[in-house]
């Protein structure tokens, strides 16, 4: 239902910006490719980082087709039936003319789009030269041609900076300008390039570090809705939460808050509040991810900031929200009183041990019976550390887990099934099979949704 959900957030972004986008300018194209000549070719354009599908336009015997129902500006793409394609920029009203010559296909219309079609050729270029170098450098010892290769690639990636460089500063104004001015790396006073640090070199370089992160979003033009059709907003705002920003929930709700104020253009608010939720959702299962992402519902969308949502959208966040709650990382795990095989109950609070693996698993899940052999592994491993093992059969074949049970569950575990009245996976919001969970001696959790490595890893770091 939530991933329903989401994509009806997507979908009704994408119709009410394509709706206000939608002016007197005319954006007209006229194909001319006879290579294609009697074949359908499909328009699309950037929203973010996705190609969405716009129209079919078809050609005449001659290759010839024209299009008049562009409602905005943005990157675009020509799908051929070959599965060749032809990236593009729309950059101000007018007319368009796409044709092959020789083979290559080109556009005519104004300096900015053609200067867009130059710069991909130049940049792709430096960029494949790049590759090549790095795999020549992979495959040398030689410290002198390795050191040779770097400064070949330095000095193309600077090429690279200097080409967007003229493009931003040539087409201010222009969405083409403002995309180059976003594609450039930011630059700030201060920064340390040294690889021999001292420790005030090393403080030194942290306050780069943090100044880096500051001004990571220097070069992006929020105001401008234009850049929402091009890749380089989302691509910008990914790269800054995967690679700038410690996935410990503080900074994690720290970052959203940041991104949410970046613009006071209702429609780039939208883009940026979508994402995350896809984002985060994607994540929210994950440490850390989890506050975030129940940050994001609770002081945005639950907080009458989203007033794109119905109030049905608007519930369905609330609901699981609430599920999500008490088991959160950090929180004691809701008391569970579960069966065993031989009909005694069996509560979880009444286990006394420094550590509780908890374990969800049902037969019809293709990696339990493996995943359980691995923890079985493991706790034998650690057969020195105070810890139970509570096991929880999510299935409906009791009869088959009864003789499974006596089988191959250990004896030393205490082995239950979960009751189809009252679910426990449900009240511990498990999202898949098999779930393992930990939790410290007042059944505080402390991991969930791990793998087996990533429990052995944490109790070796316990023991040590």
């Amino acid at each position: 239902m939530i991933k329903q959900l989401l994509l009806i957030i997507a979908i009704s972004i994408v119709s009410e910006q394509l709706y206000c986008s939608s002016s007197d300018s005319v954006y007209s194209l006229t194909i001319q490719l006879k290579a294609y000549a009697g074949q359908n070719v499909e328009l699309g354009y950037s929203y973010g980082s996705k190609i969405l599908f716009k129209d079919q336009i078809k050609l005449d015997s001659e290759g010839r087709g024209q299009y008049s129902h562009i409602d905005h500006e943005g990157i675009y793409f020509l799908s051929m039936d070959d599965s060749s394609a032809f990236e593009f920029m729309i950059t101000q009203s007018g007319y368009y003319n796409i044709l092959s010559d020789n083979g290559k296909i080109s556009i005519q219309g104004n300096t900015a789009c053609e200067t867009y079609q130059q710069y991909l050729f130049s940049v792709s270029r430096k960029l494949h030269l790049i590759d090549s170098l790095k795999r020549d450098s992979e495959t040398s010892n030689d410290p002198i041609i390795m050191q040779t290769m770097r400064m070949k690639i330095a000095n193309h990636r600077t090429a690279i900076d200097s080409i967007t460089l003229e493009i931003a500063n040539s087409y201010k104004g222009n969405l083409l300008g403002n995309y180059a001015k976003a594609m450039l790396p930011v630059k700030i006073s201060g920064n340390s390039s040294s690889h021999n640090l001292t420790e005030s070199d090393s403080i030194s370089f942290l306050t780069s570090i943090y100044k880096f992160k500051q001004h990571y979003f220097d070069n992006i033009t929020f105001s401008d809705t234009r850049l929402l059709y091009t890749p380089v907003i989302e691509d910008k705002i990914n790269s800054y939460l995967d690679r700038m920003v410690y996935s410990s929930p503080d900074s994690l709700c720290q970052a959203i808050d940041i991104l949410l104020l970046k613009s006071s253009e209702p429609e780039v608010t939208q883009f940026i509040a979508s994402l995350l939720i896809q984002k985060f959702s994607q994540q929210k299962h994950r440490e850390g991810s989890e506050h975030a992402y129940i940050h994001l519902v609770q002081d945005f969308y639950l907080a009458g900031k989203a007033p794109w949502l119905s109030t049905r959208e608007i519930r369905l966040l609330s609901d699981e929200v609430q599920r999500m709650r008490p088991v959160l990382t950090g929180n004691a795990a809701p008391e569970i009183e579960l069966f065993d095989a031989t009909g005694r109950k069996c509560s979880l609070y009444a286990i006394q041990k420094e550590l509780t693996i908890v374990l969800f698993w049902d037969f019809s899940c293709p990696n339990c019976k493996r995943i359980l052999q691995d923890l079985i592994n493991l706790v034998k491993k650690y057969n020195y550390l105070d810890l139970q093992v509570y096991s929880i059969y999510t299935g409906n074949d009791l009869d088959i887990w009864k003789a499974w049970n006596y089988k191959k569950l250990p004896a030393t575990w205490i082995n239950t099934y979960q009751d189809s009245d009252d679910p426990a996976s449900i009240r511990f919001n498990i999202p898949y099979t098999p779930a393992i969970f930990i939790l410290d001696k007042n059944k505080v959790i402390i991991k969930k949704n791990i793998t087996v490595p990533q429990l052995d890893e944490y109790l070796f770091q316990y023991v040590n």
